[in-house]
């Protein structure tokens, strides 16, 4: 069908909405509290080698794998979207989001545009940081489902991308971080030159960045402001209400002495009848633009490394005498190594946070544990709701290195 709907101006493809999970059977919350591990949008994937129940069924983390392993790209929609029916609680918020980026899975991508308006600038949060605490990740855009609405590309990204045209080269854009989020305006973003994504040395030399912005294209839509934004800040901003521009462009110098990135966000007016009845805003602020940032990295700067987690494993039998056990440990389908436990049943070892482990002894039946799911931090991220702050990623980190299992084998 992708095939058929391409043509020499306009190239169509496939994607899933995936992952897209929750950690109860999905009625809408009509039976309770309903928690979401995450959605994501995918872009670039070469083949569905699983059946459905593995694109939708958590944890999320197994599924951005896949992704990644196709060289494809995922993007985290809507990640701090949530809402009520008939009191209760029902998430479509991102409750994996700290486990995913600490365990080396995160999305490649953040929606800073999908949902209502009125959470813009929520979402834009998030993505600032993850942004803040040294990952890459690009600000993206998604229409999220509303084809049959009609409003197809309502919510779309921008990828400068390097050669000819290629979903694999779009796909490498958005990890480069050359992207445009936009609901109508468009901005150009350079420095000395070079694209959003770009990293200089933090080293206080001075830089020359240069903007190019347009208004949205409907009749009467105007600019009205132009922002630099430096780690979640507003740090120089032109206000162009006077001047009711469509187009404008500027230059100012950058330079700094410590890690930073700095984003643009254009802001202009809507003159579409239906938006402006559906989301009124006072401040006749509704189209908005944002460029990816470029970073100034300091010299020994280290982006985030994915976190190990530590295991203590006491084993014994049903009776609670300690025994001599192995223990196989599996990340991604595969054994990455074997672990004996000592005369006391004790074993302590560091694993990937996203792997399982299975213990086996002589005469007795194998008990599988995985790191996720049988142990708290699986209940850590049902309850996480700190997406603007560094604060609980530090808080899973530290619970992910002290991780322990109490393990009782059965005779057979």
């Amino acid at each position: 069908m992708a095939r058929e709907a391409t043509t020499s101006r306009v190239f169509v493809s496939w994607n899933l909405e995936s992952p897209k999970s929750y950690m109860e059977p999905d009625d809408g919350g009509k039976s309770g509290n309903l928690h979401c591990y995450g959605h994501g949008c995918t872009l670039g994937l070469k083949e569905r080698p699983y059946e459905k129940a593995f694109w939708f069924t958590g944890p999320d983390f197994n599924v951005i794998h896949e992704i990644h392993r196709q060289n494809a790209v995922v993007m985290l929609a809507h990640p701090v979207r949530y809402w009520f029916n008939d009191g209760n609680f029902v998430s479509n918020m991102a409750s994996e989001i700290a486990f995913d980026y600490i365990a080396g899975e995160g999305y490649d991508g953040v929606d800073i545009f999908n949902d209502g308006e009125p959470v813009f600038f929520q979402h834009e949060r998030v993505w600032w940081n993850l942004l803040n605490m040294g990952y890459r990740v690009a600000g993206t855009a998604n229409t999220d489902g509303s084809v049959i609405d009609g409003q197809a590309g309502r919510f779309r990204t921008y990828t400068k991308i390097q050669g000819d045209f290629s979903w694999a080269n779009i796909a490498q854009g958005i990890r480069d971080g050359a992207c445009i989020a936009s609901s109508g305006p468009m901005v150009l973003f350079t420095v000395d030159g070079k694209d959003s994504g770009t990293e200089f040395p933090a080293d206080g030399r001075s830089h020359t960045a240069r903007l190019r912005v347009w208004s949205g294209p409907l009749p009467g839509e105007n600019l009205v402001s132009v922002q630099v934004i430096r780690n979640g800040e507003i740090v120089k901003a032109w206000d162009l209400r006077s001047q009711r521009a469509r187009e404008w462009s500027g230059t100012f110098r950058i330079s700094d002495n410590s890690f930073s990135w700095y984003a643009i966000r254009v802001t202009a007016t809507c003159k579409d009848p239906e938006l402006n009845s559906t989301w009124s805003q006072p401040a006749g602020l509704y189209e908005v633009a944002v460029a990816s940032p470029v970073y100034f990295i300091p010299a020994g700067f280290l982006r985030p490394a994915p976190g190990l987690a530590t295991l203590k494993l006491h084993v014994t039998d049903k009776e609670g005498h300690p025994l001599a056990a192995f223990v196989s440990v599996t990340d991604f389908g595969k054994e990455i190594f074997r672990k004996g436990t000592d005369k006391n049943g004790d074993a302590q070892f560091s694993a990937p946070a996203t792997a399982s482990i299975a213990v086996k002894a002589p005469g007795f039946g194998e008990v599988r544990k995985d790191i996720y799911m049988d142990s708290p931090v699986s209940g850590f991220c049902k309850d996480f709701n700190d997406f603007y702050t560094p604060a609980g990623f530090m808080r899973l980190r530290e619970l992910i290195g002290n991780l322990g299992f109490e393990i009782k084998l059965k005779k057979i």
